[in-house]
């Protein structure tokens, strides 16, 4: 067997489904917990739910709002993560 045909379709299959489980928990923490991703997102959502309490009497409804936003986000990315694993379950 040659040496590109062995990477392909032996090694690289299995090293793929292997790292898919870690990178989406990072892709998860990166969601929740860096400052990039809060500079950008969390904080238009959270700058956004401030505003609406202002302007609203309904506290409790809208950081609920923005609690169910972070949930759809991190649920997305767990599905996502969880149907590349199974697709990719033919390599191990």
């Amino acid at each position: 067997m040659r040496r590109w045909t062995l990477y392909t379709t032996v090694i690289l299959p299995q090293v793929v489904a292997r790292v898919i489980p870690p990178l989406t928990n990072q892709s998860i923490a990166i969601i929740k917990d860096t400052s990039q991703v809060a500079a950008i997102a969390v904080m238009e959502i959270m700058k956004i739910t401030e505003v609406w309490v202002e302007t609203s009497a309904n506290t409790y409804d809208v950081f609920l709002g923005a609690a169910l936003i972070y949930l759809a986000l991190t649920s997305i990315a767990g599905v996502v993560g969880k149907l590349t694993e199974r697709w990719l379950a033919f390599a191990q």
